[in-house]
């Protein structure tokens, strides 16, 4: 985008060293100078449900500390949705600042622990504590490059402009992308049983369980086209080989059954029903013996709310559609953002 032209307006003779002003008033819309960095004892990068609790436990301990959050929320999944803690019969494994976490969420409820919990509660619990410890939170700062210094990381910059120093950065972010500006080494995706000698290592044989197909199903529509999202059984690996493939996603749905706190679900904008060519198949298939678990995992949260997971093989995870997000530019990380916002 082109910078404004300053608009010239007559004047009268500047008073004795307002010159120099009245130049600056006239070229600052051309060429601003970028801010200087700002210094800290730790920056965080993602205010993730780790990030966020890393940055409190670094100021705790009386370090200036920063969290840079691409985005506007902190508490990454555990706020976003999954308010269905997966504990189960681990309780007393869950101590230090996590437990601190679901001890605070509890005390919203009236309860000495919460573990199922609604996101806003869960979010709220995340920003009081933050403020509590004295964190500086950032938020609409996504990482742009980082300067390094040897091995070491001197200073990130963001897409604002902003430039950030620290003596210790933290990468929070489910991706890495801290790490990867930075230089480091990574892998993505399985690996073979043979690489680091791990028997349960490459993709693994297909078993009956709660995310296989209950019934034959056709892969094809009414063309004779495979459906979309999924594979050529050709390409598929033999067992305990590597393919690079990741875990399935899905947005995590907080639903209710209360009429005056409902939300309508309105059809998603550029809608495609062949999309869900599979969805369709499967429900045929399945007849009068189609279960709600079969595309829906629904667990129950306060207040008359719900934490919806995938069900059974055809859900809200979105199979194979996340492949590129790691790697992905911004741009087309929102759009895969939306895709699978959309399917669910």
């Amino acid at each position: 985008m082109l910078a404004p032209r300053p608009v010239l307006r007559p004047v009268s003779r500047p008073a004795a060293g307002g010159l120099a002003a009245l130049l600056a008033i006239l070229v600052s819309p051309c060429g601003a100078a970028a801010p200087p960095p700002e210094r800290y004892d730790v920056a965080v990068y993602c205010a993730t449900a780790g990030g966020s609790v890393a940055a409190v436990a670094a100021a705790r301990e009386g370090r200036k500390v920063v969290l840079l959050e691409p985005g506007r929320h902190v508490g990454g999944m555990v706020s976003g949705g999954l308010g269905r803690t997966d504990m189960d019969r681990q309780q007393r494994l869950i101590a230090g600042l996590a437990g601190e976490f679901y001890a605070r969420a509890g005390k919203r409820y009236n309860q000495p622990l919460a573990w199922f919990f609604e996101p806003k509660v869960a979010e709220s619990v995340f920003r009081d504590w933050l403020s509590e410890a004295g964190v500086d939170v950032r938020f609409d700062q996504r990482l742009s490059s980082v300067k390094k210094e040897g091995a070491r990381i001197a200073s990130l910059l963001t897409d604002q402009g902003a430039s950030y120093e620290a003596a210790v950065f933290i990468d929070a972010s489910y991706e890495g992308d801290l790490l990867k500006a930075a230089g480091v080494s990574y892998a993505v995706g399985r690996e073979s049983r043979s690489k680091f000698d791990e028997s349960l290592a490459g993709r693994q044989d297909i078993l009956p369980g709660h995310h296989q197909l209950r019934v034959p199903t056709p892969a094809l529509d009414a063309d004779g086209n495979l459906l979309p999202y999924l594979a050529d059984e050709s390409k598929v690996v033999p067992t305990g080989e590597g393919d690079g493939l990741i875990q399935s996603w899905c947005f995590r749905l907080c639903l209710t059954n209360n009429p005056a706190n409902r939300i309508e679900i309105t059809r998603p904008d550029n809608y495609d029903p062949r999309r869900f060519g599979l969805v369709r198949n499967y429900l045929r298939a399945l007849g009068d013996a189609a279960r709600v678990n079969d595309f829906l995992g629904i667990s129950r949260l306060p207040n008359g709310k719900t934490d919806v997971n995938s069900g059974g093989a055809v859900s809200t995870n979105l199979p194979g559609a996340g492949l590129e997000y790691i790697e992905a530019s911004p741009a087309r990380r929102r759009e895969i953002w939306e895709e699978h916002r959309s399917w669910a």
